[in-house]
């Protein structure tokens, strides 16, 4: 049985693509590649399906054929310490019946097409904060074995629901961890007393988000973070916030020109060489949460948690979220693990002023939260237990290939 990733080398939740190394893109920690130190620890080898590449305009139609794909897939996996000797590049014939697929939601992939009915193993749909889009799979969700997600938005997502509520696959509910670098370094004591919010907000493309939009009648997936980012200016004495809008307003060249030429020259030089997120990843998101006592990473309306919040808990920050399953069911405890507001900003402003006068309060919170995720959300645990459940679930289950 071989664990097969389709286009790892182009998923930046597992490697810096050779795409970011291009447009100096500096996301210091991919979110998912505790799964791949996992395999590359048990000396297990990494199967590889190669099927498109991580660049975008003029250098995609270069490196999206085979031989483009494989040189991009050794080169990636050597700036990012993976062994040649551990990856094996697979074509689509290659997949055998007994294997185990795991495709991820992006703009481009297997899940996007209608031939994933073609493909004859036990394949995993890892849905991550892209699923909004999910619309696109609703005529080919059933296809998929298990679907993946931080939180269980297969029995509580409104939005999956509204695609297709009678999806019968297994479901499993794969937490953020936190990268090595997360440190508790800082005493308690002398961070400053207040909540900083990180986080990224969008405004939604009309196309790709029609039924999101029906259903929430919003034009965010983060209505919270674009709240504080509104007003950080007046919440300031409580919250510092290092919220940013995505992509940044000031870093694409319009193209305004009509002459087709220069507009194609214009509209390259923004898909090969622009890094969307700079102003993100500027600075030190583990220094930063070392300096403040609380932490707020507001969720996707869709159900999903923030991806920092575990990263602000392994820092020693006091985390604030929602009152949620999104918690709840990773057996975390309001007011022992986090703190839970209403998801308005008027209890989230009168919970922070409350526990900037209860320091001590604080400090428990913190202290159990930071223990928490030290314990059960670090990056071994959950690849492990992930890894282990698919191998058991494709080995007891009938895939729906053979159906």
């Amino acid at each position: 049985m071989r664990f097969v990733f389709e286009n790892l080398y182009a998923n930046g939740f597992f490697v810096r693509t050779l795409n970011d190394v291009m447009i100096g893109a500096n996301r210091r920690t991919q979110k998912h590649k505790n799964l791949i130190d996992y395999l590359c620890l048990n000396q297990k080898k990494i199967f590889i399906l190669a099927e498109h590449t991580s660049f975008r305009g003029l250098l995609k139609k270069i490196f999206d054929n085979k031989v483009g794909r494989i040189v991009e897939c050794y080169i990636t996996c050597t700036l990012n310490g993976i062994k040649w000797r551990q990856v094996v590049i697979l074509k689509r014939e290659d997949i055998r019946k007994e294997d185990i697929l795991l495709c991820y939601l992006f703009d481009r992939g297997i899940n996007e097409r209608d031939d994933i009915k073609s493909v004859k193993c036990y394949k995993i749909l890892d849905l991550n904060h892209f699923y909004a889009r999910i619309p696109q799979l609703k005529y080919n969700i059933n296809e998929f074995d298990c679907l993946v997600s931080e939180a269980n938005v297969v029995d509580h997502s409104e939005l999956l629901h509204a695609v297709n509520n009678m999806y019968s696959g297994d479901a499993y509910v794969k937490p953020y961890s936190f990268d090595k670098r997360f440190q508790n370094n800082k005493d308690f004591s002398k961070r400053e007393n207040r909540a900083i919010a990180t986080g990224t907000w969008e405004t939604l493309e009309e196309k790709k988000y029609l039924l999101f939009k029906e259903i929430y009648h919003l034009d965010c997936l983060h209505p919270m973070r674009k709240e504080l980012y509104e007003n950080k200016e007046n919440w300031k004495e409580q919250i510092e916030c290092l919220i940013t809008h995505f992509p940044d307003d000031d870093i694409e060249e319009k193209p305004s020109s009509q002459n087709m030429i220069l507009r194609w020259m214009v509209e390259n030089r923004n898909k090969i060489f622009i890094n969307r997120q700079q102003h993100y990843y500027q600075f030190d998101m583990a220094e930063m949460y070392n300096n403040y006592r609380m932490a707020i990473i507001p969720e996707e309306i869709v159900g999903l948690p923030g991806i920092g919040f575990v990263e602000a808990m392994a820092c020693g920050c006091a985390f604030i979220g929602k009152d949620s399953y999104m918690y709840r069911e990773l057996g975390m405890e309001a007011g022992v693990h986090y703190i839970a507001y209403n998801g308005t900003s008027e209890d989230l402003l009168e919970k922070i002023k409350y526990y900037q006068e209860h320091a001590a309060e604080l400090e428990k919170i913190a202290s159990v939260g930071y223990q928490f995720v030290r314990e059960k959300l670090n990056g071994y645990v959950v690849a492990r237990q992930f890894y282990k459940k698919m191998i058991k679930n494709a080995r007891t289950g009938v895939n729906k290939s053979e159906a």
